[in-house]
């Protein structure tokens, strides 16, 4: 199966049938500022389900990459932590010498919050997959700024 084909300087994507009529729409020559709604366009990339997977999807590549960082830097986390809650948990041990058990509530936090978000975004989901889309959007905001921060903070 052809998942993409250029028409016409367009590409058009084997999508489902809201998306493909959302990218129809956006790429039209017809399409003015008149004829297209940016209203109407978020509400079906919000309520279409691949928006909410991918969302889900980035949310837990970017938590694990923060997770594996935290194992990866470990002896250097104390000094280098700028979370003070996260900060305090690792104070609770009172040992000079960072290791990995030592963290051990710390990377549990982090894997209790991460179960906590996606459980109220899959609740939310069920209930209404508009504001489950929005809460995950701003999420994934969110976790944009932190994973720019984990590749570029420092320098």
């Amino acid at each position: 199966m052809n998942h993409f084909r250029v028409v016409a300087r367009q590409v058009e994507w084997q999508l489902p049938g809201a998306v493909q009529q959302w990218w129809r729409t956006l790429v039209s020559s017809k399409a003015t500022a008149t004829s297209f709604s940016w209203r109407e366009a978020c509400i079906q990339l919000l309520t279409n389900p691949w928006s909410l997977l991918f969302c889900k999807l980035a949310i837990g590549l970017v938590s694990a990459y923060d997770i594996f960082l935290t194992v990866k830097y470990v002896e250097s986390l104390p000094q280098y932590e700028l979370n003070p809650l996260g900060r305090w948990m690792m104070s609770l041990d009172s040992e000079v010498p960072c290791e990995l058990s030592q963290t051990a509530g710390f990377l549990g936090a982090k894997c209790l919050g991460n179960f906590i978000i996606f459980a109220v975004i899959e609740l939310l989901a069920n209930w209404r997959r508009g504001i489950a889309s929005a809460v995950a959007v701003a999420i994934v905001v969110y976790q944009g700024g932190l994973l720019y921060f984990l590749l570029f903070g420092g320098k």
